[in-house]
């Protein structure tokens, strides 16, 4: 009994050394709580309770009711240099934080989720701040970057719904701000712009704009951007539901995931002719817009990528397209979709919920399709070519289907001359609703032009005529 005791007490007296949350103590199989193991630390009293101090001078964690934290430079002997990594994180009760000059970095979500902090102050010194330092800091409103910082890394102010301001100091070599938007100290990067922002004029000298650039900036209605832009990142534009014009230059070459995801505002986006992907989820919940027509060159169209346009009508997909991603098109309005003979693989649910779905062409060269392409396309009538892929699909699927056609846009079943006035019509105005769904492209150049009805025409009037779409 006595031996039992001081084992007891040797368990109680480590508890109250290493704190309340070390690692879980058992004795002959039966759990006595939970502790907390920290190295050596020493407690600073600031405004509502303690920061706490490692022996290489991080602060490490902090009590959740501390309100106001004005760090000194020293923690007894130990010179504080650095904020660590979550070292505030969900404190929401945190309003101010005021840095000492000996402090170098401020570590990743060191202050992710402090709801109330309206305030930090930064000294010069500070050289480094981690991804993601100040995510979800909904109350801050302006923050004051020193000259010394020479590296902001990614998301540092993601979700900071109500920041208005970013004040870089002069003599900064690595940053500028112009009228409170984050750039590199070239002009050639646009890195943050603050959430409420209502308006931006962006320097003719930019040529990238960073992920999460302007990240839930749901004020900002029209961006005209430079000639000179190449890459538009991911999460650029998401959630910037205000956002109603826009105008990509065809100078853009690359436009990242999710970059113009629930931009539910925007009307229409041309796509520059410079791109090879539409990256998964690129334009996803881009409510507004009716109409896409994918340029020459795109190969392929990502998962989820229009997913959720709910009033997209009408697409062109090109004669370069090779695969089309999960749930593409998803949950849109389309009609009628001619999908070219460069596709060989449609993936999971491309057009599940297109309930106004009625007619598609599934060339021959489609040898693979996923699951539940079309579910919910109740009043869908498919074409295909006899003894092709997308046949045995469409038997095994339960769609009604018919074979196809070329060129019959009239839906009569026949190549006829009225197909080519038709085809001649709507190469004029994309917007023109053809009758039926039909390969129409006899050039084989993956576009509709006013070259297609007159290969057509010629055909007609000499069936001997091969059309060059045949010849490839």
């Amino acid at each position: 009994m006595k031996r039992f005791l001081r084992l007891m007490l040797g368990v109680c007296t480590a508890a109250a050394v290493l704190g309340a949350n070390a690692p879980a103590v058992r004795f002959g199989g039966v759990s006595l709580g939970t502790v907390s193991v920290y190295a050596a630390e020493t407690a600073v009293e600031v405004e509502g309770g303690n920061i706490y101090v490692d022996e290489n001078g991080a602060v490490t964690r902090s009590d959740y009711t501390v309100t106001n934290a004005d760090i000194p430079e020293k923690a007894g002997d130990i010179t504080i240099t650095s904020i660590g990594k979550n070292a505030f994180a969900g404190h929401s009760t945190l309003k101010s934080v005021s840095l000492p000059k000996t402090v170098v970095s401020i570590g990743s979500q060191a202050f992710a989720a402090c709801s109330a902090l309206e305030s930090i102050t930064m000294q010069e010194g500070l050289t480094t701040i981690y991804s993601s330092a100040f995510v979800s800091c909904s109350a801050l409103k302006s923050i004051y970057i020193p000259a010394s910082v020479r590296s902001i890394e990614s998301a540092v102010f993601e979700s900071c719904t109500s920041l208005e301001n970013i004040d870089i100091a002069d003599g900064n070599g690595w940053y500028i701000d112009i009228d409170g938007v984050l750039y590199d100290a070239e002009e050639t990067v646009l890195i943050l712009c603050p959430a409420k922002k209502e308006s931006i004029t962006i320097p003719e000298t930019v040529t990238s704009i960073e992920d999460n650039a302007f990240k839930n900036c749901s004020l900002i209605e029209k961006i005209e951007f430079p000639a000179g832009l190449t890459s538009i990142g991911a999460y650029a534009f998401k959630q910037c539901t205000a956002l109603k014009s826009i105008n990509i230059p065809d100078t853009v070459t690359s436009i990242g995931t999710q970059a113009f995801y629930n931009c539910k505002s925007i009307e229409s986006i041309t796509i520059p002719s410079g791109i090879t992907e539409i990256s998964n989820f690129a334009f996803y919940g881009c409510a507004s817009i009716t109409s896409i027509e994918i340029p020459n060159g795109v190969t392929t169209v990502g998962n989820n990528a229009f997913q959720n346009c709910a009033y997209l009508k009408s697409v062109v997909i090109p004669n370069t397209v090779v695969t089309i991603g999960n749930s593409a098109f998803a949950n849109t309005w389309l009609t009628e979709v001619v999908i070219p003979s460069s596709v060989t693989t449609l993936r999971n649910s491309v057009f599940s919920n297109c309930t106004y779905l009625t007619g598609i062409v599934v060339p021959d060269s489609v040898t693979s399709m996923g699951t539940n392409i079309f579910t919910n396309c109740s009043q869908l009538k498919a074409k295909c070519y006899a003894g092709s892929y997308a046949e045995t699909y469409f038997i095994n699927n339960k769609i009604k289907y018919s074979y196809i056609v070329f060129g019959d846009v009239d839906g009569d079943g026949a190549l006829t001359y009225n197909d080519a006035k038709l085809i001649l019509h709507y190469a004029a105005d994309k917007n023109f609703k053809l009758p039926a769904a039909a390969d129409m492209d006899s050039d084989g150049d993956g576009e509709i032009t006013v070259m297609d009805p007159i290969h057509i025409m010629r055909y007609l009037e000499d069936q001997r005529y091969i059309m060059p779409v045949f010849k490839k």
